[in-house]
């Protein structure tokens, strides 16, 4: 496998501290996870590898940060309308 820019675990957990972390660390974690797993997968799909038992691990680690986003985006999304705030990268309200 080709390296990929960070170490990513083999399977995807939020790490113990994360209830210490702020919305921007948070957030980043996540994307920089989504964007490794991406990463893995496009290497493996460019070797025809989609069909392999490492693809399907992989993708299933890829979704599981996919929910966590899809989640938590839309709980911001929904708390920066209640505030009537408008909402920016990082998930910050102004």
């Amino acid at each position: 496998m080709s390296s990929v820019a960070m170490d990513l675990p083999r399977t995807f957990e939020l790490p113990d501290e994360v209830s210490d972390w702020d919305d921007k660390h948070y957030f980043t974690f996540l994307q920089d996870h989504q964007f490794g797993y991406q990463a893995i997968l496009d290497d493996l799909k460019a070797r025809g590898q989609e069909q392999t038992a490492e693809y399907a691990h992989w993708f299933e680690q890829f979704k599981t940060v996919e929910r966590y986003l899809a989640r938590d985006v839309a709980r911001a999304c929904e708390l920066a309308h209640a505030f009537e705030t408008k909402l920016i990268r990082g998930f910050f309200f102004y």
